[in-house]
């Protein structure tokens, strides 16, 4: 348990990090700051194993660094918020009061002309 909350935070400060290098590429929420720095530990991880050999584990907090800027620049590069909805906003909802006053407002308008 302690391990999973020691890579939880891990994976976050790696994240926040990169996230500073990499200003604008869309990584905006907390859980998604959390994927990148998780993700990148994998892919600073698999980098790690094909340069030495031995076992495929997560890496270290500069080869997630590198492997997080490898992930945002194939995110970028292959748009991949097609698929990975991280940083998507939900539309914003009129309510029904304010539609029913612009309503309003454009008949008392017309019937003014």
């Amino acid at each position: 348990m302690i391990y999973l909350l020691w890579f939880l935070c891990f994976g976050l400060a790696s994240g926040f990090v990169v996230k500073s290098l990499r200003p604008g590429e869309g990584f905006t929420k907390w859980s998604s700051i959390l994927i990148l720095g998780i993700v990148g530990s994998f892919i600073g991880g698999a980098i790690n194993w094909l340069i030495s050999g031995g076992q495929l584990s997560p890496a270290g907090f500069l080869m997630s660094i590198l492997g997080g800027i490898i992930f945002c620049e194939i995110y970028r590069k292959y748009k991949l918020d097609r698929w990975i909805e991280l940083q998507k906003e939900k539309p914003k909802v009129q309510s029904v009061f304010d539609q029913l006053k612009k309503w309003y407002l454009a008949l008392v308008k017309r019937d003014k002309k």
